[in-house]
């Protein structure tokens, strides 16, 4: 196992220092077109160490567009790609919606959306298109997408599946209860012996489907199954899985209405084992209703059948009461499995991971149920993305809810259970401004991770679009000390840097507006062994300040990265609304409080039945971005946000699409 990653290893040592040079402390701009309010990355690894980034766009006011770039190894634009981003799909009436990309294991990538050009609002299609490493569009492919699904339901797009020659496998939601796969060729046509809208599979009550390639050009396809207990009625729901051969065909020995891989099991996420089975994370609920989930992994062979070696129900990797959601699993590159969730099993949601070696066993020194890598002090924290780092461990990307929003981390755990030299206890954040919209993160297939995410500058004041950062081993890639978060409130600023150098420290805080210049404000105070805070209290809400830090290197004086901060003005009551809008995931409501007296917020659909509901004034004054409800819950449609505060009500209109 440790020679196969020996390439890997070799590339990273000799990566030219100049390659890493470009990254900034807050990140580097995706696009730079900040009025389109991208929302929705999706992510590929281009294989150089670089990344390919797809999102919804609203640059075009009548329409939602999709929208792509690529990222080199320095945080750079690709060559051929435009500063704004190059068109994925523009046809009108699309509404594209990117739900996933992948490398194409020719240097470029796939991108697979939920399009409605064809149909009504409530009925779409499933579009992909192959991009290369120049910007330009696979040869054969139409420009705005190949169409993958051709019925009259509506269709989802799902996980992608390379065949190996340059084409694609796919599984799509048909309707919501029916599964299917396509096959697109190379030139995105639909591959011989393929029909124009997919092939279903043999179950009248399917959802949660995922691929994997089976190492000799077909596939596996696996389920969440409801046929013995009739959609949601109870709490019978199976895992399936069945094989499919390039050609569309069924493998043999695999019946056409797949295998029941586990009994009262739902959402299985499937993993290579390297000797043509698969590893299997999946769920177990304890009630009807969802909740107290506990997680398995197990190991399958080629025909479907379990692993002897294995605990015959497989592995319980979390058994802990409570509630729990979210699992993701990756491989750790040493033939186990990392994966992490977010748990509620102490109050507010915590992140945790757990590691699982090849032989089905917990890796040593991991404990039951997992190991708690956020803050238990932080009342809500949610996991986004896990990737491996080559060496048995992984970075996790999470959220944390407060009271400014949700700014999010990026932390790198190590095999053996314990945090990475050279990280903070809890990682890093993304950036110092205060609001990460739809964090994602991949693999910079060199050891490390690239990590994106969405700002408005409605939330933060300062800046507006995507943007990435990326993580090594030692930490984040930009600098030796930044500033991980600035707390703006109308009466003062505390700003945190982080530096593995901070004990011992000499440094001085700069602050200048837009009409004055730099002055000193004093030092910093030790706040942890690895960061530095500084609480600014004169400061005039409404007004701009710009901050730095002043230290002494090699006997002269060197200085962070500049970072204007808004001082709010006293909270008054607002509704701004969904964020994104429309909104294809978490129904996000962007509002504002005048103080922590009672207060609720509710979804309403358009015949004013109440669809969501919660108390917020225990948030207290000021701005706030709160997960309301899922989209996917929801029927697509225009629904009513309502605001209570006292005996004042706003209202605010938003749309939930597919």
């Amino acid at each position: 196992m440790r020679r196969a990653w020996l390439p890997t290893i070799i590339w990273l040592l000799f990566l030219p220092v100049r390659a890493l040079s470009a990254w900034a402390p807050d990140g580097v701009p995706v696009d730079t077109c900040h009025v389109c309010n991208p929302q929705m990355a999706r992510l590929a690894p281009d294989n150089q160490g670089g990344v390919y980034v797809v999102w919804t766009d609203s640059r075009n006011p009548v329409s939602y567009e999709a929208y792509g770039a690529r990222l080199a190894s320095d945080g750079a634009l690709a060559l051929g790609w435009p500063p704004e981003g190059t068109p994925i799909c523009v046809a009108p009436g699309s509404i594209a919606s990117p739900t996933g990309a992948a490398p194409d294991g020719f240097g470029g990538a796939f991108i697979v959306w939920n399009d409605y050009r064809n149909n009504a609002i409530d009925l779409s299609d499933v579009y992909v298109q192959r991009m290369m490493p120049d910007g330009t569009v696979a040869p054969g492919w139409p420009v705005n997408g190949a169409q993958a699904t051709n019925s009259t339901t509506p269709d989802g797009g799902g996980p992608l599946a390379l065949d190996g020659a340059g084409g694609v496998f796919l599984a799509f939601q048909e309707g919501s209860y029916l599964v299917a796969v396509q096959h697109l060729d190379p030139t995105g046509a639909v591959a011989p012996g393929w029909p124009a809208a997919g092939i279903r599979i043999d179950s009248p009550a399917a959802v949660d489907a995922t691929l994997l390639l089976d190492g000799t050009g077909g596939f596996f396809v696996a389920w969440t199954d409801f046929r013995r207990g009739g959609l949601y009625r109870d709490s019978t729901f199976d895992v399936y899985a069945t094989h499919f051969t390039a050609a569309g065909t069924i493998a043999p020995g695999w019946p056409a209405g797949g295998v029941l891989l586990v009994p009262r099991r739902l959402k299985p996420q499937l993993l290579p084992d390297g000797a043509g089975g698969f590893f299997m994370v999946y769920t177990m609920n304890s009630d009807c209703c969802g909740f107290d989930s506990r997680y398995y992994v197990q190991h399958f062979r080629s025909d479907g059948t379990a692993d002897s070696a294995w605990p015959a129900d497989g592995l319980l990797v979390c058994g802990a009461p409570g509630d729990k959601a979210n699992p993701q699993a990756t491989l750790d590159r040493t033939g186990g499995i990392i994966m992490t969730w977010y748990d509620y099993r102490s109050g507010g949601s915590d992140v945790y991971v757990a590691r699982v070696t090849a032989n089905g066993m917990l890796a040593p020194g991991w404990p039951a149920n997992g190991l708690r890598i956020t803050d238990p002090t932080q009342p809500n924290e949610f996991d986004d993305a896990i990737v491996a780092d080559g060496l048995g461990g992984a970075y996790v990307l999470y959220e944390t809810e407060t009271s400014e929003g949700f700014p999010a981390y990026v932390h790198h755990i190590t095999g053996n259970a314990t945090v990475a030299a050279g990280w903070p206890a809890y990682g890093v954040r993304l950036a110092s401004t205060c609001c990460h919209y739809y964090p994602t993160m991949v693999t910079d297939g060199a050891g490390g991770a690239i990590a994106v995410w969405g700002e408005s500058r409605g939330a933060t004041g300062t800046r507006a679009g995507l943007f990435a950062q990326r993580f090594v081993m030692d930490g984040v890639v930009a600098t030796q000390i930044s500033l991980v978060s600035s707390d703006p409130t109308p009466d003062h600023v505390t700003l945190t840097w982080q530096s593995a150098a901070a004990q011992g420290l000499v440094a001085t805080v700069y602050r200048r507006t837009e009409a004055s210049g730099w002055q000193s404000l004093g030092s910093p105070a030790l706040q942890a062994p690895d960061q530095l805070q500084f609480t600014d209290r004169s400061v005039t809400p409404g007004t701009r300040y710009d901050y730095r830090l002043g230290y002494s290197e090699g006997g002269a004086e060197q200085f962070t990265t500049e970072t204007w901060v808004d001082v709010p003005r006293p909270a008054t009551l607002a509704l701004d609304g969904l964020r994104p809008n429309p909104a294809s995931g978490a129904l996000t409501v962007s509002f504002s409080l005048p103080d922590a007296a009672s207060a609720s917020l509710e979804a309403l659909d358009v015949s004013g039945r109440r669809v969501a509901q919660r108390e917020v004034g225990s948030l207290g004054a000021g701005q706030h971005l709160i997960r309301l409800a899922e989209a996917s819950t929801l029927e697509p449609g225009i629904y009513w946000l309502r605001l209570r505060h006292g005996d004042r009500t706003l209202l605010s209109r938003g749309a939930v699409i597919r």
